[in-house]
């Protein structure tokens, strides 16, 4: 892994980004429209194809939450944008972070596994 949309929920430090003293109010606003959840989903996908592309990324896993819908919405929409955008293969798991019914460990491993083996493969032709 070489990014990830999900230390951008809580904050902006990765740009930089410090609170000023001076301006509370105005710095905190910047704050928190520049947090992922708050982007709208053009945004979103602009700031993830940036990621892909500065790391040079070989693909684009995204992990959807279902009890956290202001992170999860629009999230195939967002991954199909973005292979297009940018040619990279997207996978798509679905689990949860507080309801155990939607969380099982196997079948996780499972798709990811399959998931980096088609990645594997996908390189492996292209160096073919």
């Amino acid at each position: 892994m070489v990014s990830s949309s999900y230390t951008r929920v809580g904050g902006l430090y990765d740009t930089g980004f410090r609170h000023d003293p001076g301006n509370p109010l105005e710095s905190l606003a910047d704050y928190c429209l520049g947090c992922y959840t708050n982007l709208n989903l053009s945004s979103r996908v602009d700031l993830l194809e940036q990621h892909i592309r500065e790391y040079k990324a070989d693909g684009l896993l995204i992990n959807s939450i279902k009890s956290c819908n202001s992170f999860s919405a629009g999230q195939l929409l967002m991954l199909r944008e973005l292979e297009k955008r940018t040619g990279v293969p997207g996978g798509f798991i679905e689990s949860d972070l507080v309801d155990p019914r939607y969380f099982g460990k196997a079948n996780i491993e499972n798709r990811i596994q399959s998931y980096l083996q088609m990645l594997d493969a996908r390189k492996n032709r292209r160096q073919a």
